[in-house]
């Protein structure tokens, strides 16, 4: 890998121009304020999302869509430069961010192999009824760091894990 940084952010995107500009705004301090980078992988927009995409990095690439969400975040993680890596979906949209930032200035994040988030999910738009889960997004890059799993991809992470407050509304169930 070339020069490594903290943080290395990845995405898998297709047709999310509904809510990439609202998550990608909201992880921009992320961005400002710790040594990371951004990774998009789209695998076959046609709509805006890679348009919206290339306002936030330079690194926006094409993956041609094999049926397999492992394929897809490994293909962004091998691009990674990070210490760390943390995979974003493009409908999660953080609340705030500071502890995450935190978290990586502070060099708490040297502690630890791993991190959660909570993803809070909802089936309506004003997020009525939600369900929240400690979500494990956050993980040092090792050698063997490999995502699993073609449908609901995991990635393989180690004891100790810091669970941090963050919260990112997933809208991806919510009805029209």
């Amino acid at each position: 890998r070339l020069e490594i940084m903290k943080l290395s952010i990845g995405m898998i995107v297709k047709n999310e121009e509904r809510y990439l500009r609202r998550c990608l705004d909201a992880i921009r301090p992320i961005l400002e304020q710790v040594d990371s980078e951004l990774i998009i992988a789209d695998t076959g927009s046609t709509d805006s999302t890679v348009d919206i995409a290339r306002e936030f990095t330079e690194q926006v690439f094409f993956f041609e869509w094999c049926n397999d969400f492992s394929a897809a975040r490994n293909w962004t993680l091998e691009r990674a430069r990070g210490e760390w890596f943390m995979s974003l979906d493009a409908d999660e949209i953080f609340e705030d961010v500071s502890e995450l930032i935190s978290f990586f200035n502070s060099g708490e994040y040297k502690k630890y192999n791993s991190a959660t988030y909570v993803i809070r999910s909802s089936n309506k738009e004003d997020l009525s009824t939600y369900s929240d889960f400690d979500a494990l997004r956050l993980g040092l890059i090792g050698k063997d760091t490999r995502y699993t799993g073609r449908i609901h991809e995991t990635m393989p992470y180690y004891e100790p894990t810091k669970k941090l407050g963050s919260t990112a509304i997933h809208y991806g169930y919510i009805s029209e």
